[in-house]
């Protein structure tokens, strides 16, 4: 078992495999190309028996690759495709094969991916996608930091969505959209029939005809998944038993993951009301059910911004922050012996095949998700005339035709339009003397 130091990051352990799915440098690729690392591995579904024994060893890698392997995003995409979750595929033999992506963009950073391709017995394919980037901040040595400039990788992403600068950028895309754009009502004036106020504290649920009356009343509304039959019977709801408690208040440690997120990022945006289909529906009366069904164009169309939880699976599963699994990562150059370091990588996306195109992550964040998959969900994605989507990756603003992607990135910024990584410089020099 080999161990990588590179200062005082906490590097990844590999075994001598894995030591085989690091970059190697001696090709840079200035165009988009999948990289095939010399990495090959077979196991065997359902349990993943060998590397769960070398993850029992030390190797951190094995340990992250059966942790994604086996998660509900590659569950949630055999079950889609295959219609059976791992579990119903039974006892097959899986092959694991690891490629590096990297891709020039226009401001000179690269984006980019380690794509680890799963050949399942029967002749189906997935690949698991993972954002490579910058070792997070905070946490960066000078060494990491040449790694960063040699490989050209991209600074980290927040992973986080609730700094003061996201809540800035957010308020002023709406603030734009509200002021450039024509988005049609389709019922001026519409309240639905009951609104959580997040502007009192504890959060209490309100009736219509106890909002006062006068211009339109402003409110979000929460798109999500429920879950499994487990998470939805566990979520907080509003029956007719408990609509008396709901009136008088809701107390944070009685809500649920995704309301507590919901709550924070309403109250963010200033926005006074938030509707959200547990509490503002009476769970177990037909009447209100059926009522609601019938205005919930008007809930969603008439609503100021729809959230959209699109990385969270169920109720229970928060939103305001990237998903997915990450691992340092060592990395010893092959061009230049006195380079070593490390980068991250994060899971992010299930896919059937090489289809992955870093530079529409978000068109992946909110496809590539549970939540994509729910007609309930999908009725207010398309009903929704502005929509924040959550992702897995990215945070974005969408109304109508339009979306304004969110630079995650800690500055904000996506660097120098002129800058070149220091191993892109030495090529181009070499050709040039070449010539």
């Amino acid at each position: 078992m080999a161990q990588f130091k590179a200062d005082s990051l906490e590097v990844a352990r590999l075994c001598a495999s894995c030591q085989k799915a690091s970059f190697d440098d001696t090709y840079f690729p200035p165009r988009s190309e999948l990289l095939r690392t010399q990495y090959h591995f077979v196991d065997q579904l359902p349990d993943l028996g060998k590397l769960d024994a070398s993850a029992g060893k030390g190797c951190d890698f094995c340990r992250f690759l059966r942790t994604i392997i086996l998660s509900g995003d590659t569950n949630d995409l055999l079950t889609h495709v295959l219609g059976k979750g791992i579990a119903g595929l039974g006892t097959r033999t899986v092959g694991i094969q690891i490629f590096y992506q990297w891709n020039l963009q226009p401001a000179g950073l690269n984006i980019g991916g380690m794509s680890i391709l799963l050949s399942i017995e029967g002749g189906h394919s997935i690949e698991l996608w993972c954002l490579v980037e910058r070792a997070l901040m905070g946490t960066e040595t000078t060494i990491s930091r040449s790694v960063a400039e040699w490989l050209s990788l991209s600074p980290p992403n927040r992973q986080s969505y609730t700094g003061d600068d996201c809540i800035r950028w957010l308020n002023d895309r709406i603030r734009n959209c509200c002021d450039n754009h024509s988005h049609s009502v389709i019922s001026e004036g519409f309240i639905p029939e009951r609104l959580l106020d997040v502007h009192q504290e504890p959060p209490r649920l309100v009736r219509r005809v106890d909002i006062c009356s006068g211009p339109r009343v402003k409110y979000a509304a929460l798109s999500y998944c429920w879950g499994s039959p487990a998470d939805s019977k566990s979520q907080t709801t509003t029956t007719a038993a408990t609509l008396a408690q709901r009136l008088a208040g809701l107390e944070e440690s009685e809500m649920t993951a995704i309301l507590r997120d919901a709550v924070h990022i309403t109250r963010a945006l200033s926005i006074r009301y938030l509707w959200i289909d547990a509490l503002c529906i009476l769970q177990g009366s037909r009447l209100d059910w059926e009522q609601h069904c019938r205005d919930m164009h008007q809930i969603y169309g008439s609503a100021h911004v729809t959230l959209c939880a699109a990385s969270s699976t169920s109720c229970h599963e928060g939103f305001l922050s990237q998903k997915g699994t990450r691992i340092r990562f060592p990395f010893q150059s092959q061009e230049w012996p006195g380079m070593c370091g490390s980068y991250d990588v994060q899971f992010k996306y299930a896919l059937t095949n090489h289809e992955l195109n870093p530079g529409s992550l978000e068109d992946f964040d909110e496809r590539l998700c549970r939540w994509a998959y729910r007609a309930w969900t999908f009725q207010e994605r398309l009903l929704a005339p502005r929509r924040i989507v959550f992702g897995k990756s990215r945070i974005y603003l969408a109304c109508g035709g339009f979306n304004e992607l969110m630079s995650t990135k800690p500055d904000g910024g996506e660097g120098d339009p002129t800058a070149l990584s220091v191993s892109q410089l030495y090529r181009l020099w070499d050709e040039i003397l070449c010539e």
